[in-house]
């Protein structure tokens, strides 16, 4: 979705659910990653209910990440 700038917003928001992703999740998030910060953007992961370890996965990842941001539910 490409946004107008606004104070700094990201030009680039990418919205990706992950439900038990535990042995791909490292790789996608990471390969997406790249494309958002090529595009001052932001890679959003919702992490919807996985009973894995996705979980762990994203926050690690979200901690290395700066163009990354999780959400459980």
């Amino acid at each position: 979705m490409l946004m107008p700038p606004q104070n700094n917003s990201p030009q680039l928001v990418i919205v990706m659910p992950a439900y038990n992703e535990a042995g791909c999740i490292d790789k996608v998030v990471r390969a997406w990653a790249e494309v958002a910060v090529r595009h001052d953007g932001l890679l959003l992961v919702v992490n919807d209910g996985s009973r894995d370890n996705t979980g762990d996965v994203l926050n690690r990842l979200a901690r290395e990440t700066s163009a990354l941001r999780v959400v459980h539910q």
